[in-house]
């Protein structure tokens, strides 16, 4: 009888044992527990980055990160042309006698200069490195009576332009007074006379007198 209960006793006491070591530590499959909040929320421990080394573990400057100091600000080359618009080029005030000269002036056309209109005309010369806008400038001799106005026009830089005294068809050198209502429709007197050239808003650019 008393062999019976040493036995029970001795059972028991290596049961109790073996659970005791297999609580005592964690199990061989279980994950690390990760931090919480207070509010039940899991922290991510932050990670071990060595300066200037990106997620992938490249050392340099992180992927699609601008190196500032290398982008360089160049000021535009190229500029606007149009001489209504660029720093003044094709203004009245730069292109005065300084610019504007009469190169020739052929009042005695061939033949009959009633009759030969074309052959009476007037060479103009734009000496600047800038065209001059003339448009609304006028032209006159003497007389009250011959006047002739410029139509939209550019005499172009280091240019020269003729203006006939008869009809014609304008173009970038070639500009048609097609004086008339006159018996005679002839401009310039052949002994002698003054040609005015005056700018859009009435001032005097030159004189030119022959005699």
């Amino acid at each position: 009888m008393k062999f019976h209960i040493l036995a029970a006793i001795l059972a028991a006491f290596l049961l109790f044992g073996c659970t005791q070591s297999n609580t005592s530590g964690s199990p061989a499959n279980e994950s690390p527990r990760e931090n919480v909040t207070p509010s039940g929320i899991p922290v991510q421990e932050p990670q071990n980055i060595t300066p200037g080394e990106n997620q992938s573990g490249a050392v340099g400057s992180p992927q699609n990160e601008t190196n500032q100091s290398s982008v360089l600000t160049e000021e535009p080359t190229d500029y606007i042309t149009s001489p209504e618009i660029v720093d003044g080029v094709g203004d009245e005030e730069l292109c005065n006698n300084a610019c504007i000269s009469i190169s020739q002036l052929n009042s005695d056309a061939e033949g009959n200069d009633c009759d030969n209109l074309n052959g009476e005309y007037v060479v103009i010369n734009n000496s600047c490195s800038h065209p001059c806008n003339l448009t609304g400038w006028t032209v006159k001799d003497n007389s009250s009576r011959n006047s002739y106005l410029f139509p939209s026009f550019f005499l172009q830089n280091n240019s020269l332009a003729s203006l006939y005294t008869g009809c014609g068809t304008d173009t970038a050198t070639q500009l048609y007074w097609c004086s008339s209502g006159y018996a005679c429709n002839a401009v310039w007197n052949n002994d002698g006379d003054t040609l005015y050239m005056i700018d859009s808003q009435g001032s005097s650019v030159l004189n030119y007198s022959y005699s």
